[in-house]
């Protein structure tokens, strides 16, 4: 009797997820939500809650017809959303003790909000096969990012900041930051070629933003990738690295010279410019006395100020956003000491090095540049998008891969599927 001919198998309910959690990354890490709202004026509630039922239907119909693994953490991932647990007690606490105005309860749902995508997304970004779609989504993003960007400057449409470019993004320091965690994200230590072309796309779209400390975050993301083998292996890697600092080199000379601004204003850029981006260019050499960098350092010292009179708890969530100066802290760091205190400071520098233990390669890239970005923004825990670069270095192999290597050598030699982000 002949065997009768196997059925194509039907879809199960959980095939689909690798998909949709990319879709996810996708819109929140190209903060389409921000720019539905600059344009349209649909506040970007309405679209952070659909991901976010859509995330956790995700996450419920992986464990109740899925196989269940990408639910049993690493230690270190315990750790981490135990400490993000532990940080949304504490701005809960803070916000008793601040004004509780209108502001602060913004502020407070504001907070919470990433804090429920880190926590859902880490067994999401765990799953088998879902690094490829975060490592696609991540790629496109970095592409429509810079491709906006470099557009945002030549027809300002976008940015918050004149004469700087930022698509989606509206803050120019945003928008630099987040492009080269994309890139590092989507770049692969087996296609050397097509990061080269990526990196290539990115970095025009970085300078666009006239960012200062974007221009850093390129430098440390290109140096970090060169390391990592990203542009070719062997002894190339560190010629490559020199090579990144003699191009520093030779344009920091230009800048403190003003010979960097001298060279683009015979170029058709400099009809462009404007007094911002040509301080930026170092017209007046090396001074940092541009009216950016002047209230970048009073918003720090009145955050000090205000942290150093009280030190332990701080002075509740959104002070510095209700303080008698126009702009926020300009630095993560200094506006947890000041709404939260040592408390909540030590709180963020332990999810740091929580996430930084976790991972390896690119995962540890994605975290160093996170904590250089804290410097320069206060906005890392603030945003969906934002956040969840660090749960995807948390979600990197770290020592999950190598606990999964000794079992596997042990039983039945090397494991399937292992992902990595390197």
């Amino acid at each position: 009797m002949a065997l009768l001919p196997e059925r194509r198998g039907r879809m199960t309910v959980t095939q689909p997820i690798n998909l949709i959690v990319g879709i996810v990354l996708a819109y929140l890490a190209s903060y389409c939500d921000q720019a539905i709202d600059f344009v349209y004026g649909v506040p970007p509630l309405y679209g952070q809650v659909v991901c976010l039922a859509a995330l956790f239907a995700c996450a419920f119909a992986d464990l109740a017809f899925g196989d269940g693994r990408s639910f049993v953490l690493t230690r270190w991932q315990a750790r981490f959303i135990a400490l993000l647990g532990v940080y949304a007690v504490w701005v809960a606490a803070s916000f008793l003790y601040s004004s509780q105005s209108e502001i602060t309860i913004e502020r407070l749902v504001t907070l919470w909000k990433p804090v429920a995508f880190m926590v859902v997304c880490v067994p999401l970004f765990r799953r088998r096969g879902a690094a490829e779609s975060l490592r696609f989504a991540c790629l496109v993003t970095a592409l429509l990012g810079s491709g906006l960007a470099i557009y945002d400057f030549f027809v300002p449409t976008f940015s918050t900041v004149p004469g700087r470019g930022a698509g989606f993004y509206l803050n120019p320091n945003d928008a630099g930051f987040m492009l080269v965690a994309l890139a590092i994200v989507a770049s692969s230590q087996s296609r050397v070629g097509r990061n080269c072309l990526l990196w290539a796309v990115v970095t025009p779209g970085v300078f666009a933003t006239f960012s200062r400390g974007a221009w850093l975050m390129l430098i440390i993301g290109l140096s970090g990738q060169a390391l990592l083998g990203h542009f070719g292996g062997g002894r190339g890697r560190f010629i490559f690295v020199g090579a990144i600092g003699v191009v520093l080199a030779f344009l920091s000379v230009l800048y403190a010279t003003g010979g960097l601004y001298e060279f683009v204003a015979t170029t058709s850029l400099a009809s462009y410019l404007d007094p911002n981006t040509v301080v930026r260019l170092g017209a007046y050499g090396a001074n940092l006395d541009d009216a950016s960098a002047l209230e970048r350092q009073a918003a720090l010292e009145l955050g000090l100020q205000t942290f150093y009179s009280a030190p332990i708890l701080g002075r509740g969530i959104g002070y510095t956003f209700e303080w008698d100066f126009r702009v926020s802290t300009h630095n993560a760091y200094a506006m947890f000491l000041a709404e939260m205190g040592l408390v909540g400071f030590g709180i963020y520098c332990a999810l740091l090095a929580v996430a930084l233990s976790a991972a390896t390669g690119s995962g540890r890239l994605l975290v160093l540049l996170f904590a250089f970005a804290s410097f320069f923004s206060h906005n890392m825990l603030d945003v969906p998008g934002i956040a969840l670069v660090l749960v995807l270095a948390v979600t990197a192999p770290g020592e999950a891969s190598r606990w999964q290597v000794a079992i596997g050598s042990r039983v039945a030699g090397r494991p399937a599927n292992l992902r990595s982000w390197s």
